[in-house]
């Protein structure tokens, strides 16, 4: 298994497992798949990567240091955040996030910040950058966010020397305005020119630490980013629905283009763009059939 979580409702310990037995217990499965076309297309490609990254043997990673969340806003509880969590289709374009939500919702990303980002035992290699559009007492414009000290002065010493770098006091994170002004359009522009990118409260670039992530794990590093960054989508996603807005993951981008915004060297891969999220205020797009995601009558109840 790649991965094994524990889920508990009290303060019961996980129990002790043998990884190394338990991957070699037989399996017994039970059950039919669901047919979902009538003939297959095979991808060989991305059976191949698949093989590529898979992970070799390795002692255990080390527990990692929780940070309580801090939320400075009356949430709704976990298990309705949870239920009603949706990728929005549009964003208005109008609506705003307040200053207390957008820090609370990046101080949610950083390493060890509870609830979520614990559950990544890894060193951290992914660095996020943002546009930001429709946010209470912060200026449009260009920012990054620090999630490891030694990854950004790494990146900046490789990105555009045009750059402010203007380092922002807000709730105790490390921000740095790179650029004042709108910047909606390139936003829209590097996410396959769909306008949720621009049209949100921001939007955020995944930028990469690519090739020490390879030089240290090999194949399984590339894995290993993409965790991260899926990580950090799933708590923009909670984190938005908790403070009444709604997030999408973007995973169709142009990132050699962002590359070129960041001043990295063409054809670098030293720093790589991943992936991409949104988060604004949804409008249900009328072209689309949009239905309940736990309606009464699929419920079941003991």
């Amino acid at each position: 298994p790649e991965a094994l979580l524990w889920i508990a409702t009290d303060t019961v310990s996980p129990p002790s497992l043998d990884l190394r037995a338990f991957a070699q217990a037989p399996r017994e499965w039970s059950g039919y798949a669901n047919r979902l076309s009538e003939d297959h297309d095979g991808w060989p490609l991305i059976d191949l990567a698949a093989r590529l990254c898979r992970k070799l043997p390795a002692p255990h990673a080390a527990a990692v240091a929780r940070s309580p969340a801090q939320l400075p806003f009356p949430a709704p509880s976990i298990g309705e955040v949870v239920r009603g969590r949706r990728s929005a289709q549009r964003m208005d374009g109008v609506s705003r996030l307040s200053y207390e939500k957008f820090c609370a919702t990046l101080a949610a990303t950083l390493p060890g910040a509870a609830p979520l980002m614990p559950a990544f035992p890894f060193p951290t290699r992914v660095t996020l950058l943002l546009f930001v559009h429709r946010v209470d007492g912060v200026e449009p414009g260009l920012y990054l966010l620090s999630r490891a000290q030694e990854l950004t002065e790494r990146l900046r010493a490789v990105m555009s020397p045009a750059f402010d770098w203007t380092r922002l006091d807000m709730g105790g994170l490390e921000i740095y305005r790179l650029r004042a002004g709108s910047c909606e359009i390139e936003a829209t522009k590097f996410s396959c020119l769909q306008p949720i990118a621009g049209k949100g409260c921001f939007a955020v670039a995944m930028i990469a630490d690519f090739d020490r992530a390879l030089a240290e794990q090999g194949g399984f590093g590339y894995r290993l980013l993409h965790w991260e960054a899926g990580l950090i989508g799933q708590v923009l996603y909670l984190f938005a629905g908790a403070a009444g807005r709604a997030g999408t993951g973007i995973g169709c981008f142009f990132d050699d283009e962002v590359h070129a915004l960041l001043g990295l060297a063409p054809g670098q891969t030293q720093f790589q763009d991943v992936y991409h999220f949104t988060v604004g205020a949804s409008v249900e797009d009328a072209r689309l059939l949009s239905l309940p995601a736990y309606p009464d009558e699929r419920r079941q109840t003991p």
